[in-house]
């Protein structure tokens, strides 16, 4: 199955990070300013660089689309999760190009997410999700579905042990690698 199509906005109308107080360079704490710009009304969320986050972001609101240009969210930091998928307006949201989301996602609602282009993610799930997942070319450490619908076009696990664990799903794979030794479905 093919995502859902969603909607480009005008560049324009982006809420990019940095305009927020965001420190693109990882120096500094971003959490609070890139919070500030996923609860700005704006629809499209754009990070320029990578970021330091010592609290969890959470994507709710108009957002429906993240955006990065390769840079990494908390290389090595140790924070779990880095974002948080909630409830909003949106009923797909994507998140796109970024090169590391070490501290990884964690779905708390049913909306429909697309990652695209997305490195070193692992996905956790709370008892609210239930949306349908795309992954395109996504890059984890172990990935464990319940009762989720799931389409993967290039996807990379890469740890040590069980690679990807399938309670009930049902899951559509074209395109998987991994690396190191484990079970690998």
């Amino acid at each position: 199955k093919d995502p859902p199509a969603v909607p480009w906005d005008e560049p324009k109308a982006w809420a990019n990070v940095d305009d927020f107080g965001a420190d693109p360079t990882g120096q500094a704490d971003s959490s609070a300013a890139i919070q500030r710009a996923m609860d700005s009304g704006a629809s499209t969320v754009f990070l320029t660089g990578s970021y330091n986050l010592r609290s969890a972001v959470t994507i709710r609101g108009k957002v429906r689309r993240v955006v990065g240009l390769g840079g990494m969210i908390n290389y090595g930091k140790g924070l779990r999760p880095d974002f948080r998928l909630a409830d909003g307006d949106a009923p797909v949201v994507v998140l796109e190009h970024f090169g590391n989301i070490h501290g990884g996602l964690e779905i708390a609602t049913r909306r429909t997410l697309v990652l695209r282009s997305v490195s070193d993610c692992d996905l956790t799930s709370t008892a609210a999700a239930g949306g349908e997942i795309f992954l395109e070319d996504f890059v984890t450490h172990g990935l464990k579905l319940h009762r989720q619908r799931v389409w993967a076009r290039q996807l990379d696990i890469e740890n040590e042990g069980p690679h990807l664990v399938n309670e009930a799903s049902d899951l559509w794979i074209l395109g998987y690698k991994t690396e190191r030794g484990g079970t690998l479905l």
